[in-house]
């Protein structure tokens, strides 16, 4: 069932489970140090961006 280009089923199944771990992550992220959340963020930009690429090849 969609709302225009929402898909509502998977909205329902997301957003629950996106406000229940939100404050695990924040929570993650005060606890680590700052550098290695930096190059864990940037390898999951790398990562993504290459998906991005090779789909596009």
């Amino acid at each position: 069932m969609m709302l225009g280009f929402v898909n509502v089923p998977a909205v329902l199944l997301v957003a629950p489970i996106a406000v229940f771990v939100a404050p695990f992550g924040a929570k993650l992220a005060h606890k680590m140090k700052r550098r290695t959340l930096s190059v864990l963020f940037g390898g999951f930009l790398i990562l993504t961006a290459a998906r991005l690429i090779s789909s596009l090849i």
